[in-house]
């Protein structure tokens, strides 16, 4: 009776155990079911409620790293994904930052070289590229871009010992650009010497050691250079208005230009958010949010963030 007993209660613990295994491995396969459905990248950022913008950081007033968090200039500093030191900062952080709130999105700024942006969102590594970049035919090709959020114009910055008063005096002289920006046709367009350079760091260098003799770049980030540099570099109004006049020109001689690249002309004085072509959600979202925070033109509001981004970046001699 006494073994009988023993084997009834041993048989019910046997079977608890039994039901116990099972319950774990279904329970199990129900989660793994859960976390291994596939999702694109993409997705994924919109599940967790990031918004992941990419950014040179070697453009100051518009952007560049700082190694310390500025209360003073608390709006536009934000972390940068995998730096433990140094943090984003400038005009486009401003926006970025603004931009997410609106969103209701937890910003994320990684620092990837200009030459990788576009190709870091077509791949889904970011959600938006903020880093200055005009529109142009070729662009658009590759990426759909926001509304303009940045406004101003171009300069060409010169050696302070270079003897030149006209456009036509850069004939012979050694004008550089940055690789893949929308400046190459101007330069090529003012000298028969054009050098392509990867970044503002190379046309410093290239300045201080007379392997250039200038280089073209937003009036913006020209400004402040010549004001930290003056015994360096210099500008010539005479020869920036014609480089504007030229361009006009350009655009005007030519008629079997279509109305895309006519409007090229426009978008050098307007920089754009990039967005991958296939999220149109996003891109009616960006642009709405733009509109919204007053950022679609040249205004208070836009100039507000540039005159302080100019100063944050002559307080710390930023990039120049």
């Amino acid at each position: 009776m006494k073994q009988n007993k023993n084997l009834i209660i041993s048989l019910f613990v046997g079977a608890f155990v039994i039901l116990g295994i099972i319950g774990g491995i279904v329970w199990r396969q129900l989660t793994k079911d859960k976390t291994t459905t596939q999702t694109t990248p993409t997705e994924e950022i919109a599940l967790n409620g990031d918004l992941v913008v990419g950014m040179e950081l070697e453009y100051a007033p518009l952007e560049w790293v700082t190694m310390g968090n500025n209360e003073q200039y608390k709006e536009q500093i934000h972390p940068i994904q995998g730096k433990k030191n140094g943090f984003a900062c400038g005009y486009n952080v401003a926006i970025a930052k603004k931009l997410a709130k609106k969103l209701s999105k937890k910003l994320i700024i990684k620092k990837i070289d200009f030459d990788g942006l576009f190709n870091a969102l077509t791949s889904n590594e970011v959600d938006l590229v903020i880093a200055g970049h005009t529109k142009t035919p070729e662009r658009e090709e590759t990426v759909a871009f926001s509304e303009p959020y940045h406004f101003g114009s171009v300069k060409v910055i010169l050696h302070k010992d270079l003897e030149v008063n006209n456009l036509a005096d850069l004939k012979e002289k050694k004008i550089a650009y940055q690789k893949d920006s929308a400046h190459k046709k101007k330069a090529k367009m003012i000298s028969d010497h054009p050098q392509e350079l990867q970044d503002l760091n190379a046309f410093n260098l290239g300045l201080l050691a007379k392997t250039i003799d200038g280089y073209i770049l937003e009036s913006d980030f020209a400004e402040l250079f010549i004001s930290k540099n003056p015994k360096l570099a210099k500008s010539v109004p005479n020869i920036d208005n014609q480089l504007m006049d030229k361009i006009q020109e350009y655009y005007d001689s030519n008629p079997q230009l279509t109305k895309e690249e006519c409007q090229t002309f426009q978008n050098t004085k307007q920089s754009h958010i990039a967005i991958k072509k296939e999220n149109e959600k996003l891109t009616k979202e960006v642009n709405k949010a733009l509109e919204e925070l007053h950022f679609t033109q040249d205004n208070q509001t836009t100039q507000a963030l540039k005159l302080k981004a100019i100063q944050y970046a002559k307080d710390e001699n930023a990039n120049l």
